[in-house]
C-alpha cells in the first residue's frame, strides 16, 4: 500500500492548523481507508476521489490517481519520512518534490496566494531564491504535471498580431501604453525594450531576454506589474466610471498574480512565479509615476478613437 501526503499539511508538519489535508494513495490504501472509516466519508467526486472528517476538524481530500498521471508517478519516488493517517501509514515527500508540484500548478489561478506562499516557504527551507529540478526524478515529475495543468489552464493572447489588435479590449484606450511604460520604467528606458522582437510588436525575444542580468529580468516583471495595475485599476478608477482600484500594493499584487498566471506564458511566467517575492519587495511608487507622467508630457492620451 502507498500514499504520500502533499499539499500545506505535508509542507508545515502540524506547525500550523490546516483544514484540508490532501493525500494521494493507490486504490488498496483507499480501500483500507474506506473499510476503516466507513462513517467518515464526507462527499465523493468519483470512485477514486473523495473527501473524509479528519480528526479535529480537518477534512481530507483522498485521490487515486490514474496511472498516466504526475501524482501516479509521486507514488513511486521514496517519501523523506513516514506519518499515520487514521491508523495508515502516509508518506511525506522531501522538499524538492513538493516544489516540482507547487511550482507546476502555480500557473493556475485556483488558490494561488495560498499555492505561492507555501511555494516560497519551500524555498526558503530549501535555501534557494530561484528553485530548478534537481534530479531526473523531480524534473520529470515537475514536467509532467506541468503539461496537466496546462492542458486545464486558460488560453493566452496570441503576441504574434499588432499592438492595437492585441489590447483592443483595455484601459489602454485612454492613455497610450507605450507612454505608461515610459512613465513606469525604472531606468531610463522601459526594460521590456531591452527584450523587444524586432519583428512582432508585442513579441519578446528570448535570445535577449537570456543574455540579461538578474536585476534586468526582474525589472520587467515590476514594470510590467506597475503598468497592468495602471491600466487594470488605477486609471479605470480615475479616468472612467469604473472603480476597481483597491490600493496601490493589493493593485500591484493583484497584477504580478496575473503576470504568473493569465497574462503571460513560457519562459517569462516562470521567471515571474520565481521572481514573485523579489518583484513584491521592489514595488515602486508607480502612481507617482503616472502623474509625474501626465504633467512632464511623458503619458500621452490614445491617439486612436476609443472601441465601445
Amino acid at each position: 500500500m502507498l500514499a504520500r501526503l502533499i499539499g500545506s499539511v505535508a509542507l508545515y508538519k502540524g506547525e500550523r492548523e490546516s483544514t484540508d489535508t490532501d493525500i494521494v494513495c493507490d486504490a488498496e490504501w483507499s480501500r483500507t481507508l474506506i473499510a476503516a472509516n466507513p462513517h467518515k466519508i464526507l462527499k465523493a467526486h468519483g470512485p477514486y476521489c473523495y473527501s473524509l472528517h479528519g480528526n479535529n476538524g480537518f477534512v481530507m481530500d483522498v485521490k487515486v490517481p490514474e496511472k498516466s498521471t504526475a501524482h501516479y508517478a509521486l507514488l513511486g519516488i521514496e517519501a523523506e519520512e513516514t506519518t499515520e493517517v487514521c491508523g495508515l501509514s502516509i508518506g511525506i515527500p522531501t522538499l524538492s518534490v513538493l516544489a516540482a508540484l507547487k511550482k507546476a500548478h502555480l500557473i493556475l489561478p485556483r488558490k494561488w496566494k495560498n499555492h505561492i506562499e507555501s511555494y516560497g516557504e519551500i524555498k526558503k527551507r530549501l535555501g534557494v531564491m530561484h528553485w530548478t529540478p534537481e534530479c531526473v526524478q523531480t524534473t520529470s515529475l515537475y514536467t509532467k504535471h506541468r503539461e496537466e495543468c496546462l492542458a486545464l489552464a486558460k488560453k493566452h493572447p496570441k503576441l504574434s498580431q499588432p499592438k492595437d489588435d492585441f489590447f483592443q479590449e483595455e484601459a489602454y484606450n485612454i492613455f497610450d501604453h507605450d507612454s505608461i511604460h515610459q512613465a513606469a520604467a525604472l531606468g531610463p528606458k522601459p526594460a521590456y525594450t531591452f527584450i523587444k522582437s524586432e519583428h512582432e510588436e508585442v513579441w519578446c525575444d528570448m535570445d535577449k531576454w537570456d543574455r540579461l542580468p538578474h536585476t534586468a529580468r526582474v525589472a520587467c516583471v515590476v514594470e510590467e506589474a506597475c503598468v497592468l495595475a495602471l491600466e487594470r485599476a488605477v486609471i479605470p478608477s480615475l479616468f472612467s466610471d469604473l472603480t476597481v482600484y483597491s490600493g496601490a500594493e493589493n493593485s500591484y499584487k493583484y497584477a504580478l498574480y496575473k503576470i504568473c498566471t493569465t497574462i503571460t506564458s513560457g519562459w517569462f511566467r516562470d521567471f515571474a512565479i520565481e521572481a514573485y517575492q523579489e518583484a513584491v519587495w521592489c514595488m515602486p511608487k508607480y502612481i507617482d509615476k503616472l502623474f509625474e507622467g501626465l504633467k512632464d508630457g511623458t503619458v500621452r492620451h490614445y491617439s486612436k478613437p476609443v472601441r465601445r
